[in-house]
């Protein structure tokens, strides 16, 4: 799934989390920390989020990392930076874990963008 194809149709502070969860993906964001940055209760984080998105504000934070991680594979033009280093400045701290979610997404492992990239 990639987030920057949802709807567009949400309430304000759905937005504004998912602003902020652009802005600040590098971050060890909890679900407490973004609700009390927009302002509302966890419970109607998670409720709007499933309602207008149909994924959690988690899930929606794992997407935009893993966007973000595949931007820099694409565009990296030389191997100064390993796959697992971009991948944990992202959050993503089991690798394992990681490279199955991102084959699920972009139907290609990391180390295959990569290679695509240079």
């Amino acid at each position: 799934m990639n987030n920057h194809n949802l709807p567009s149709i949400a309430p304000y502070y759905v937005k504004r989390a998912e602003e902020f969860i652009r802005s600040n993906a590098h971050l060890p964001l909890t679900i407490g920390t973004i609700a009390k940055e927009i302002g509302i209760s966890v419970r109607s984080l998670q409720r709007s989020f499933r309602d207008f998105r149909e994924i959690t504000p988690m899930q929606y934070l794992k997407h935009t990392r893993l966007n973000y991680v595949h931007d820099e594979l694409t565009h990296m033009q030389t191997r100064k930076i390993s796959i697992g280093e971009i991948a944990l400045r992202w959050g993503f701290h089991h690798l394992g874990h990681f490279a199955n979610h991102y084959k699920r997404v972009f139907g290609e492992t990391p180390v295959q963008t990569l290679r695509k990239s240079n």
